[in-house]
């Protein structure tokens, strides 16, 4: 059945009580990112209350892809277009990003 996408356009049908419209029929690949995030604070000079503090952020830090919907449009599967139907084209969010901070406090 899905070797021929214009049958499976054909041949698909929400679910019982949901025949009316198309909302939300069908639904894309998941959307996963993990961000993880450590601090530390030094003090420096305790008696006047100086602390250095170091941060690190991780965004997505296991650089896992996550996948648009297939179709021709981004917001929802678009089955319409047979030849599309099923087809993961591009790429939803971002690489993994790492940021660094030092900050004197006083």
């Amino acid at each position: 059945m899905f070797a021929n996408p214009a049958a499976a356009v054909a041949a698909f049908s929400g679910p019982i009580g949901f025949q009316i419209g198309s909302c939300n029929n069908l639904r894309g690949p998941t959307f996963s990112e993990q961000d993880l995030g450590v601090a530390k604070s030094f003090s420096i000079i305790s008696s006047r209350d100086i602390n250095l503090k170091f941060r690190t952020d991780a965004f997505n830090a296991f650089n896992h892809p996550s996948f648009n919907s297939p179709g021709t449009l981004t917001s929802y599967d678009d089955i319409t277009n047979p030849g599309q139907f099923g087809q993961l084209t591009s790429i939803n969010g971002t690489y993994r990003v790492l940021q660094l901070a030092l900050r004197l406090e006083f």
